[in-house]
């Protein structure tokens, strides 16, 4: 145990070192123009949030989630920026995780320290926003995504990193509608994997049909969503020009 407890104790500085930086003068400032749009809408009923997001460039899943946040924690900036901290500072430990994962302890170590220093990470974590939320799934999702590919025989540690993954990849796009562009990143990462590890073994085709499964499964997750996200991506734009004109 106090191996262990020695191994972990650099990783656990590295978070407290993000968790204090991103907390640091949190509530400094007032909240400007998205921000108050987030916390307005956060005050709406469930039904006015999802008809609101219907009609904006953002998808639902952040102000949801605010919306159950500001019920908990109050609606101060301070409060409702916080929010974003807890994400930011989960995002930093997945990116240590990853590290480690991949390229072992030192690097974890550093990757970590990294993304707890990133001036970009920091102000993101500070606003009323769902950046950091985009981060963090991003990050916990591929980490996961890595976790199974370094897994290649079939347990319940693996099958449960496949849940793990298709719910975090499913919020994702809840959250962002820049997300598609991590699926599509991970589809490569996978693409290659099969081609170069897996598909010399008698598996190879056992473990595509389990990724197009996981992929429809993200899918269907999102289906509820899918026609109105892609009716406000698609039709931002010309929206956007003619309100200017009107």
């Amino acid at each position: 145990m106090k191996i262990r407890l020695s191994a972990l104790l650099p990783f656990l500085l590295v978070l407290l070192l993000a968790f204090a930086l991103r907390c640091y003068r949190l509530d400094a400032q007032s909240f400007w123009n998205d921000e108050g749009n987030s916390a307005r809408i956060a005050e709406r009923p469930v039904a006015l949030i999802l008809a609101g997001a219907a009609a904006d460039i953002h998808p639902p899943g952040y102000y949801l989630l605010l919306h159950t946040w500001r019920a908990l924690a109050g609606h101060s900036e301070f409060a409702l920026r916080y929010l974003s901290v807890m994400a930011s500072v989960l995002a930093v430990a997945f990116t240590g995780a990853l590290g480690r994962r991949l390229c072992g302890t030192i690097v974890g170590w550093g990757a970590a320290l990294g993304a707890a220093l990133a001036p970009l990470a920091i102000y993101y974590a500070q606003e009323a926003r769902m950046y950091a939320w985009l981060q963090f799934l991003s990050v916990a999702a591929t980490y996961f995504l890595v976790s199974v590919l370094s897994h290649p025989e079939q347990s319940p540690v693996v099958r449960r990193s496949w849940v793990a993954y298709g719910l975090l990849a499913a919020a994702g796009l809840y959250v962002q509608y820049a997300f598609p562009f991590i699926l599509l990143v991970h589809n490569g990462i996978f693409a290659l994997w099969w081609m170069i590890r897996a598909r010399p073994t008698p598996h190879r085709w056992r473990w595509l049909v389990a990724w197009l499964g996981l992929q429809t499964g993200v899918l269907l997750l999102y289906l509820p969503w899918l026609s109105i996200a892609l009716r406000s991506v698609l039709g931002w734009p010309s929206a956007a020009r003619h309100d200017s004109l009107g």
